[in-house]
């Protein structure tokens, strides 16, 4: 995702840069820029990773005061890590869209939703044998890859919060957890009126993958740790 610079701090727009003038039209329509590449208007808003990072540990300072004030330290610093990174992953999957982008239709639903990937490996499979053909396994490597990676962490801070989760307590949140990604990318298509995401059942299967794999490395390492201390 990228960042924009940091002379961006301020409204990308000015009625007339001569008297100091804001034209109110204009800012409306392009909205701002935050110092760390938000971009905002009058439809949304799209978080940049270290805004959503940011969102996130906020969110858990205030959970933290409601919620968690006589949890253990250590407890503490694992779920401030847990809501700084489920912030990061909304910035990279989700986008924020106020009533004024809506243009949703019977229509536009429905193609939303026929456009929906459902063949598994359909998609990652055209994709490798395209890379195959230009001999550049880059974009491959990248979406594939990024896909599996995205709920890794989940599957190892989850286990550090509370040790009584098991294999199919994990499988389950990961399951959902992509799920609920997928639905709200789709959602996004359909309040837009147009398919700007691709809701891929691939996404789905290789990040519920991902987080499994690194829950089931996570296990393997600490039985070795207590093998070994014991």
């Amino acid at each position: 995702m990228a960042l924009y610079q940091s002379k961006w701090i301020f409204p990308l727009f000015q009625g007339d840069s001569r008297s100091g003038k804001f034209d109110k039209k204009e800012m409306e329509k392009m909205g701002v820029i935050t110092p760390f590449g938000s971009t905002i208007d009058s439809g949304g808003a799209r978080l940049s990773l270290p805004d959503g990072m940011l969102f996130g540990l906020i969110l858990f300072i205030l959970c933290m005061v409601l919620f968690f004030r006589r949890m253990q330290p250590k407890k503490l610093l694992l779920l401030a890590v847990l809501f700084v990174y489920l912030g990061a992953v909304f910035s990279l999957t989700q986008e924020i869209i106020l009533p004024g982008r809506w243009d949703i239709s019977v229509d536009s639903t429905w193609q939303a939703i026929s456009s929906i990937e459902r063949v598994p490996f359909e998609v990652s499979g055209t994709l490798l044998e395209n890379s195959r053909r230009v001999g550049n396994y880059a974009e491959f490597i990248y979406l594939v890859g990024g896909n599996l990676i995205l709920l890794m962490p989940l599957g190892i801070l989850l286990p550090l919060i509370n040790p009584r989760l098991h294999f199919f307590h994990m499988l389950l949140i990961a399951a959902l957890t992509a799920l609920s990604l997928e639905g709200f990318q789709l959602v996004g298509n359909i309040l837009l009126g147009y398919s700007k995401r691709t809701v891929e059942v691939d996404d789905l299967i290789f990040n519920t993958g991902g987080c499994l794999l690194a829950y089931l490395l996570f296990v393997l390492c600490r039985r070795i740790r207590q093998k070994q201390g014991s």
